[in-house]
């Protein structure tokens, strides 16, 4: 008989046994055939199979070939991204829904992987961050240079969304030139229908000649805002906007600036992409205007629908399965690839 048909055979009294309870010697006299040949038969196929190569197993949940196209093509579209980030901005913007472990094994498989080799400094205890926006505002001077004519650059940062609230690009440090930039600060907090601000953020600075002048702790005083000065020697403790500070310096130094209109526009374009596009590692990978005035909830359910409903649909290809069902949304769907 045909190797072909013995399977078949076989296949069939299995198939009997398996469903119906069928017993073997029932099965075989209803085909017609023997006791001793169906097991020679059967002998001989598992001594062929242990003799082939195992055959891999289907991995229900493996990457299809057009999602890891997808990731490949969007990370030489975005060399400068780190994988974690790569990973939730294609979520974002409906490339691929992958984990950011598989975004990995993808990129490091053809040599795409763009490895950061600095290290995270800590620079306060986790008890003393923020829990809300507008309860603690970060701000600090940037000394910027153009054309041998010194320039200092305030910003006010709120530290719980690393959210930018208000910048000016001022020609001294004096206090009363800082204080004017605050007071333009202070207007961007919600109001009440009675005027008074609904949210009083606690001011951080360090212990420049600008924050601990009259005019400065006047303005304060005259808001009811809280001033907190760190220590002398360790700007550490105002990291947040010490590392935003960096960010923004970096950002600065890949343009070319001839007048004070070129770096104002410089710094509204850097300040604006840090604000809006730029996802942050601390923020969920989402960016800092999300979670100022968004609801990075909203952003969070919605990555997860994406990921379970691409997570289904990657099953039922890797597993062939013609019979379409209904994705699940759940959250906990959404926890692998």
């Amino acid at each position: 008989m045909p190797a072909e048909l013995q399977q078949r055979v076989i296949a069939e009294v299995e198939q009997a046994k398996s469903r119906s309870e069928m017993k073997v010697d029932e099965a075989l006299r209803h085909l017609g055939v023997s006791r001793a040949s169906f097991y020679r038969w059967k002998k001989e196929e598992a001594w062929d199979r242990d003799r082939r190569e195992p055959v891999k197993p289907v991995q229900a949940f493996e990457a299809l070939d057009e999602e890891k196209d997808a990731v490949i093509k969007y990370a030489k579209k975005h060399p400068e991204i780190r994988h974690r980030e790569l990973s939730w901005r294609m979520i974002d913007d409906d490339v691929a829904f992958l984990s950011a472990s598989t975004v990995y094994r993808i990129l490091l498989e053809k040599d795409l992987m763009n490895r950061h080799r600095g290290r995270r400094k800590r620079y306060r205890e986790d008890i003393e961050k923020p829990t809300s926006p507008d309860e603690v505002w970060g701000t600090d001077l940037v000394y910027i240079k153009v054309n041998d004519i010194q320039y200092y650059l305030v910003v006010f940062i709120d530290e719980y969304a690393r959210y930018v609230v208000h910048w000016e690009l001022l020609t001294n440090m004096e206090g009363h030139t800082i204080s004017i930039a605050a007071e333009r600060a202070i207007e961007t907090l919600p109001k009440n229908t009675k005027g008074e601000l609904e949210a009083k953020p606690i001011i951080r600075s360090d212990n420049g000649s600008g924050y601990i002048s009259g005019d400065f702790v006047g303005l304060l005083a005259h808001h009811g805002l809280t001033h907190q000065r760190i220590k002398p020697h360790c700007p550490e403790e105002n990291g947040i906007t010490e590392r935003f500070n960096r960010t923004l310096r970096e950002g600065i130094e890949e343009h070319l600036i001839e007048n004070r209109a070129d770096a104002e526009r410089t710094i509204e374009s850097v300040i604006d992409h840090y604000n809006t596009e730029r996802l942050h590692g601390s923020l969920e990978y989402q960016t800092p205007e999300t979670w100022y005035r968004g609801n990075p909830l909203t952003v969070r359910r919605e990555r997860q629908k994406k990921m379970a409903m691409a997570r289904h649909r990657r099953k039922q290809v890797n597993l062939g399965i013609r019979q379409p069902t209904f994705p699940q949304t759940s959250p906990e769907a959404a926890t692998c690839n």
